[in-house]
């Protein structure tokens, strides 16, 4: 048997009590420590778990043996407490965001690099089975080309945050999350930002993101709704993914214009074809805890890990330049002062999901992945030509047949036909230059259309 985890823990507020119950309940790990600055907090960790407790965080560090240290402490405290962890060779899992500011994230990689110690991000959403299952899928082609992503992240005003605003409390959370969904980091983004309640910071951010790839990123993010609301959206050439981070709930929908439906005997609407697909709960916590047990028995590299949290920062941080500048703000290659291998975000390709060997639910995230969807398995010739397969098979919903994309070498998705898209780019910039083309004033050639399943027109007259 495995000797158990050693693991301590900075900040006792509504997070650092969600992490304390995991790393109590956990069969890996021991709870070796708390540390707090609230001393009611301590004494009712304490009194619930029997182990030590500090006021202050850094003589923890110093007096207790630890194998990983977990820091829910206020944003604003996580580069202190990080740095000396770090120096002294703890590995730690710091909630999301890694540091209010991208010098403070650079910082604690930079010490991580030099130590040779792992960072992990809380990114905990990215833990959540309906997210693994969602991407899986991408990875199997479901989306082929991902068009759109939209995410709602809001609920009530939360009076213990007050170091940072919504952006970068929350909206890390949301510019993660669609980064890994399209594959990649943004190059532009634009933000709206409104203070209503919160004495210092922005409590409400509606955020654009612009990718290479030509997807479009939205986020919205507030203190000001009076019920919590997490959701997302990822819309393709294939049909639309919709998922509830707080149910659990994923579903795909397929256009379907065939069978128009009135609402009031007035109002046409189109419902579509929706297949719910089956998904396995979990407490996502958990799940990260699982991976952070992973890594500090491997030594592997985590699945949310520092640099992902750096990129998250950054983003958050442009889109609150764009806000107060009021012009759109272009996303750096790599945050200024750090380096790293390669801009596009490889997450499903150089690091596997989290898992382990073993079946039990709670601590295999393989277990997550469901089996296909019967209601939308199916193959077809013409991706656009095929049709729904009514009825319920295996107790799924039913659905349409969804044909995978094509994958190229080394497993990789194939870019899709983007003709069209590149053609008019290449007419708007180069329009009368170049041999065989017409002058400026004079017909134009119209953009190839095969993209979108019609006939293409050659010419305009």
């Amino acid at each position: 048997m495995s000797t158990e985890l050693r693991v301590g823990l900075v900040g006792l507020g509504s997070m650092g009590r969600n992490h304390l119950r995991v790393i109590s309940s956990h069969p890996d790990t021991i709870l070796a420590a708390v540390a707090d600055l609230d001393a009611e907090a301590v004494e009712a960790a304490v009194a619930q778990t029997s182990v030590r407790g500090f006021a202050d965080p850094l003589a923890m560090i110093r007096e207790v043996e630890l194998d990983g240290i977990v820091i829910a402490a206020p944003t604003t405290a996580h580069v202190s407490i990080a740095l000396a962890a770090i120096e002294r060779g703890i590995p730690v899992l710091v909630e999301k965001p890694l540091a209010g500011t991208v010098d403070e994230a650079i910082a604690i990689l930079a010490a991580a690099r030099k130590h040779n110690v792992r960072v992990m991000v809380g990114h905990v959403e990215r833990y959540n089975p309906a997210v693994l299952e969602m991407g899986r899928l991408l990875r199997a082609g479901w989306l082929s080309t991902v068009y759109a992503v939209t995410s709602r992240r809001a609920g009530p005003f939360p009076a213990r945050i007050r170091d940072v605003g919504v952006t970068v409390d929350l909206g890390t959370h949301d510019v993660d999350m669609l980064s890994w969904i399209v594959g990649e980091r943004p190059v532009r983004v634009y933000a709206e930002t409104a203070q209503r309640i919160h004495a210092a910071h922005e409590d409400l951010t509606f955020g654009l993101m612009h990718f290479p790839s030509g997807a479009t990123g939205f986020l919205d993010v507030d203190w000001l709704t009076p019920v919590k609301r997490r959701s997302l959206v990822a819309i393709g050439e294939e049909g639309m993914f919709e998922l509830d981070y707080l149910t659990q709930k994923l579903t795909f929908t397929r256009s379907n214009v065939e069978r128009p439906q009135m609402i009031g005997g007035y109002a046409t609407t189109f419902s579509g074809d929706v297949a719910d697909i089956p998904v396995v709960n979990l407490e996502p916590l958990r799940a990260e805890m699982d991976e952070f047990v992973r890594v500090l028995r491997t030594g592997d590299r985590p699945y949310t890990d520092g640099e992902d949290g750096l990129w998250a920062v950054a983003i958050a941080n442009a889109l609150l330049t764009a806000a107060s500048e009021r012009r759109p703000s272009t996303c750096r290659t790599c945050p200024r002062g750090w380096r790293h291998d390669d801009n596009r975000f490889q997450a499903d390709t150089r690091r596997q999901l989290p898992g382990r060997s073993d079946n039990s639910p709670g601590q295999c995230l393989q277990s997550l992945h469901a089996p296909d969807c019967p209601a939308l398995d199916g193959r077809g010739r013409n991706r656009r030509q095929s049709r729904c397969r009514r009825g319920r098979q295996d107790g799924a919903t039913t659905g349409s047949a969804v044909r995978p994309a094509r994958l190229g070498p080394h497993g990789r998705r194939r870019e899709p036909n983007r003709r069209g898209h590149n053609q008019r780019r290449s007419l708007s910039r180069n329009r009368g230059t170049g041999p065989g083309r017409e002058s400026r004033g004079g017909p134009r050639r119209r953009a190839s259309s095969r993209h979108f399943g019609r006939r293409s027109s050659r010419s305009r007259g």
